[in-house]
């Protein structure tokens, strides 16, 4: 999706934080994701939104590039 050369001008993988500037995409099943990542070792930060008794998960990881990505099930919103 994304591709940015030289590779010496993109960011520096660090500690994913949900709060910092990310993309985001929609992901129908969330719990398999999580398996999968944890299968191929991927670091990842798991956030769950509660709100007026709607429950979103969130998952954060690095792409390859080191941008942050979040995957939900943003379905669950109205």
């Amino acid at each position: 999706l994304l591709q940015c050369k030289p590779t010496d001008k993109l960011p520096k993988k660090s500690e994913i934080n949900p709060r910092d500037n990310h993309i985001s995409f929609q992901c129908p099943d969330i719990l398999s994701l999580e398996k999968r990542l944890q299968e191929l070792g991927i670091k990842y930060e798991k956030r769950i939104v509660k709100d007026e008794g709607l429950f979103v998960d969130q998952l954060f990881i690095h792409d390859p590039d080191g941008y942050m990505v979040e995957l939900c099930n943003c379905e669950n919103l109205p």
